[in-house]
C-alpha cells in the first residue's frame, strides 16, 4: 500500500525537491543528483514513513539532509591554491 502511495506524490513534487536542493548546492548537475538520491532514499525508507503523516515535509527533510551531506563531502575534499594564501609574518619585540 505504501509503495503505491509513494508514486503519486513522487510524480507531483520533483520540481519542488529540485528547487530546494538547487538553492543549497547551487549547481544544476549536483541538484539533479541529489534530487534522484532523495527519491531513492525516500523509497528505501518508505517502511519508516508513518501513514497519516504529511508526505511532503518528510520528503523535504530527506532532500535537505542529502544536499547537506553532498556539500559536506565536497567541502571535505576542498583545497586552497597556494596563490590564494597570503602569508604575513609579524616580527615584534
Amino acid at each position: 500500500m505504501k509503495t503505491r502511495l509513494f508514486f503519486i506524490p513522487m510524480m507531483l513534487v520533483p520540481h519542488l525537491v529540485f528547487g530546494v536542493v538547487y538553492r543549497l548546492v547551487r549547481n544544476q548537475a549536483d541538484a539533479e543528483d541529489v534530487t534522484q538520491e532523495t527519491f531513492l532514499k525516500a523509497f528505501k525508507g518508505l517502511a519508516s514513513f508513518e501513514e497519516g503523516r504529511p508526505f511532503k515535509p518528510w520528503l523535504m527533510k530527506i532532500a535537505v539532509n542529502t544536499a547537506l551531506d553532498m556539500i559536506q563531502r565536497h567541502n571535505r575534499g576542498a583545497t586552497i591554491p597556494l596563490t590564494d594564501v597570503s602569508l604575513s609574518v609579524e616580527v615584534g619585540m
